[in-house]
């Protein structure tokens, strides 16, 4: 079997010949070229690289609003994501940032509020 390749306008014909194993590859490389197009992995194949976003940056007032949204006190906040009221206060007075790992907290927080309270709180039943 024999290919013709052309490189740029009007440039000269070549004939390439390719044997079976060079077949094979190009076929093999268009498939994964068509996978990768497609965002489809194929079958077997493992996807090694993942791209994960840095957690959006909190704002004193963002973390105030987000308190808010809960309707909790500074002190119940600082206890539902585990740090302590004068860090929460002063996340929210602008003295200190919360690190990367309190943003991603901060973000889960924010896309669920009720849902995270939830997951949090236990309700005591009571009989009567």
């Amino acid at each position: 079997m024999t290919a013709i390749a052309r490189v740029g306008k009007g440039a000269r014909k070549s004939k390439a010949r390719t044997n079976a194993a060079g077949r094979e590859l190009m076929a093999a490389v268009a498939e994964v070229h068509a996978a990768v197009m497609s965002g489809r992995p194929l079958r077997g194949m493992t996807v090694r690289h993942v791209d994960i976003p840095d957690p959006p940056a909190f704002t004193s007032g963002d973390v105030r609003a987000l308190r808010e949204k809960l309707r909790v006190s500074v002190s119940l906040f600082a206890r539902l994501t585990g740090v302590s009221s004068k860090l929460v206060e002063h996340w929210e007075q602008g003295r200190r940032v919360p690190s990367p790992l309190a943003c991603r907290l901060l973000e889960r927080i924010s896309i669920d509020p009720d849902g995270y309270l939830a997951s949090l709180v236990r309700r005591r039943e009571t009989n009567g």
